[in-house]
C-alpha cells in the first residue's frame, strides 16, 4: 500500500473539527447535550422543541406499531450492541432493528432506496457528515428539535433540527504500553516514521474510511510529505475497518494502531497537546419519509 499515491488520488470528505485538548480518547456514548451544554449561549429551551415527556413519547411509539429501523455507520455488525441492548432494555415495547455497515455504503443505499421509493430506514447516523446538510437541503430529513436542542452547541446541529450529533468520536493513534519491549514510547507521529517500528504499526487503509484519510491528510500537513514516504516504507498492516488495528494492538500482535482510539490500560491514545488528530460529533437524523416518526423521536430525545 503506497500511502502518497492514495492521497495524491483522493481528498478528504468533510469533517468537523473539534480539537479540545482534553477530548477523552474514547468513543463517548454521552449525549452531546451534557458535553457541551456550557458551550452553548444560552440555557432557556428555544421554541419549537419536545416538549412531551419520555413516558408519553413512549407511548405515542407503542401506538405507532412499536418498531423502527436505524442503520449505523461502524465497521462490525455487532459494534453498537449495547446500544441496542441499552434502547430496549428501557424500552422493551419497541422492536428495534439496528443495522451497522460502512458509512458510505449506507448513504449511497439510501439515495437509491429515495430515488426507488423504496426507503427502509426511519433513522440514520452516519460517520460521513456531509451527507446530512445535502438530505436536509432535498428536504429528505424531518425538522425535529428534541428536548434541549439548543444547549447542544450550534457547530454540532442544523438550526432547523434536521440533524445532529449524538454522540463523539475520536481518532489517533495508540500504542500498547505493555508490548514496547524497552523501546521508548511515541510521543509523537513524527516517531512512527523512526525505522524501529518497521513493520510493529497497524491501520485502516487511508483511502478506504473517510475519517482514517482525514487523520492521514493532517498528519501529511503537519509532517510533510517526506513523513508520509517514510510511513510508507514502514511495512505498515493495512486492514478494513478502523476496529482491526485496535485489536491488533490490544492483542499485542502490533505495537501502533493509526486511525483508532482507545485508552483502557495497557492502551494508551496520543492526540491533543499539540499532537494532530480528529475528533467528530456522529449525526443523526430521521428521514422525513420514515415510516415510524414516533419511534424515532423517542430514540432522539433519550440518545442512549
Amino acid at each position: 500500500m503506497n500511502i502518497a499515491l492514495a492521497f495524491s488520488n483522493l481528498l478528504p470528505s468533510p469533517q468537523v473539527e473539534f480539537n479540545i485538548n482534553n477530548l477523552p480518547p474514547v468513543q463517548l456514548f454521552t449525549t452531546i447535550v451534557a458535553a457541551f451544554a456550557l458551550l452553548a449561549p444560552g440555557t432557556v429551551a428555544k421554541s419549537g422543541e419536545e416538549t412531551k415527556s419520555i413516558d408519553e413519547l413512549y407511548a405515542a411509539a407503542v401506538a405507532e406499531g412499536g418498531k423502527f429501523v436505524m442503520h449505523h455507520g461502524g465497521d462490525t455488525p455487532t459494534q453498537q450492541n449495547n446500544l441496542q441492548q441499552a434502547f430496549s432494555e428501557r424500552f422493551p415495547e419497541i422492536n428495534f432493528t439496528l443495522i451497522v455497515d460502512y458509512s458510505k455504503y449506507h448513504d449511497v443505499l439510501i439515495d437509491n432506496q429515495l430515488e426507488t421509493k423504496t426507503l427502509v430506514p426511519d433513522l440514520v447516523t452516519l460517520q460521513t457528515l456531509q451527507d446530512f446538510p445535502r438530505w436536509a437541503s432535498a428536504g429528505n430529513l424531518l425538522k425535529y428539535k428534541p428536548t434541549n436542542f439548543s444547549k447542544i452547541h450550534e457547530s454540532l446541529r442544523d438550526s432547523d433540527g434536521a440533524w445532529m450529533a449524538y454522540k463523539l468520536f475520536t481518532f489517533g493513534y495508540i500504542y500498547n504500553s505493555s508490548a514496547l519491549d524497552g523501546l521508548a514510547a511515541p510521543t509523537s507521529p513524527t516517531d512512527l516514521v523512526n525505522p524501529q517500528w518497521a513493520g510493529k504499526i497497524a491501520s485502516s487503509y487511508s483511502n478506504d474510511d473517510d475519517a482514517v484519510f482525514f487523520l492521514y491528510t493532517r498528519y501529511a500537513k503537519a509532517y510533510g510529505w517526506d513523513w508520509v514516504a517514510k510511513m510508507a516504507a514502514q511495512n505498515i498492516s493495512f486492514n478494513r475497518g478502523t476496529n482491526v488495528a485496535g485489536s491488533l494492538v490490544k492483542s499485542g500482535e502490533k505495537v501502533v494502531g493509526v486511525g483508532t482510539s482507545g485508552s483502557s490500560s495497557p492502551i494508551k491514545f496520543v492526540g491533543g497537546n499539540g499532537t494532530e488528530y480528529l475528533s467528530w460529533g456522529q449525526r443523526v437524523g430521521i428521514l422525513s419519509k420514515a415510516k415510524h416518526p414516533a419511534a424515532t423521536k423517542l430514540f432522539v430525545v433519550c440518545r442512549p
